[in-house]
């Protein structure tokens, strides 16, 4: 008797069950907690509910104005664009203005060989230390100070144009008060003239202005040292296998390409006079000293300002194997 009653209740549509009483305290506390999925949600549900990475959330790191959050992709862009600016400098400009910083400065073919072997000196200085303590510590930054240094290197290398007098044009011979070796004198009709008794050249290792620009050389080659060698790996971490060798194929297709506008750069400013003034002579007079100073101040500033955002990166942006091992999740979730 009481069983049919109570089914004949049920069945009232008159009647409703009130749930005005249940508080919002009971409710909440029978809804799945956050990180957690319910085996009744579906796809979209379950991929709200699942933790942000760290990285993923507004923070002040991101201080530079840029329009979105930093991510791998971001880190990518940049990176290349420092190394494209960096393979300029470096596998080209320096290459096609070292002859006439040897003639501006009145050098020998081995002294100018050193200056450019400082590039490898300073590579070969960093690159254990950067190797074995970058791995250890915040990828981006070090990247972003070796930059700066790099930088830095450039625009010392175009110091000794204003630290020495300007060069002088004369109609047999190139003459400049500020060569970094004088191994005679001239005389007023500018020819050579023997050297005065107990005079002697200088050694060329002691002279200011060529070690400035074996010091700027050495700074450039332990600046450039981080961005392979650690660009490469921050990538590798932070990507999935399919897409790693394809962005770290990018990082090197871009490296490949830049000495070539290196020796086009180079090509440019040595069709500008030395002083910048205008002269009676052409670029195919052999007394023809170009600007060969422009390019480094021009490359020095783009990786200057290069570098400031790879500073906003993280030391750790969402690994690729905590996001495959979230989608596996929802989408057993989805089936189920």
């Amino acid at each position: 008797m009481n069983r049919s009653t109570n089914l004949d209740n049920l069945s009232s549509p008159s009647e409703k069950p009130d749930i005005s009483l249940v508080s919002y305290d009971d409710q909440s506390s029978r809804l799945p907690q956050p990180g957690t999925v319910s085996t009744n949600t579906t796809y979209e549900e379950g991929a709200s509910n699942l933790p942000l990475d760290p990285s993923s959330v507004k923070t002040s790191r991101w201080r530079l104005g840029l329009p979105h959050q930093p991510t791998i992709k971001s880190f990518i862009l940049f990176l290349c664009l420092l190394i494209l600016s960096q393979g300029i400098l470096v596998s080209g400009y320096i290459n096609s203005v070292v002859t006439t910083i040897e003639k501006r400065f009145e050098l020998q073919s081995t002294s100018a060989g050193l200056i450019v072997s400082g590039y490898e000196i300073g590579s070969l200085i960093a690159v254990s230390f950067v190797s074995y303590f970058g791995g250890k510590s915040h990828r981006p930054k070090i990247i972003a100070w070796g930059s700066i240094v790099t930088a830095i290197g450039a625009f010392i290398c175009a110091l000794p144009h204003f630290m020495s007098s300007p060069y002088r044009l004369t109609s047999t011979h190139n003459f400049s008060d500020g060569n970094l070796c004088n191994n005679a004198k001239f005389a007023d009709n500018h020819t050579a003239a023997e050297p005065a008794e107990g005079e002697v050249c200088r050694n060329k290792t002691e002279n200011s202005l060529y070690i400035i620009l074996i010091f700027a050389e050495i700074l450039i080659g332990m600046g450039a040292t981080p961005v392979l060698t650690l660009g490469t790996s921050y990538i590798d971490d932070h990507v999935t296998r399919e897409n790693s060798s394809l962005y770290i194929g990018m990082l090197y297709a871009t490296g490949a390409l830049a000495p070539a506008l290196g020796f086009l750069l180079g090509s440019v400013f040595l069709n500008i006079y030395v002083d910048n003034v205008t002269v009676d002579i052409t670029p195919n007079d052999p007394r023809w000293v170009g600007c060969w100073w422009g390019g480094f101040l021009l490359c020095g500033s783009c990786i200057l300002v290069l570098a400031l955002p790879i500073f906003v990166f993280p030391r750790s942006l969402a690994k690729p194997e905590v996001l495959e091992a979230g989608n596996e999740v929802l989408e057993s979730t989805a089936i189920d």
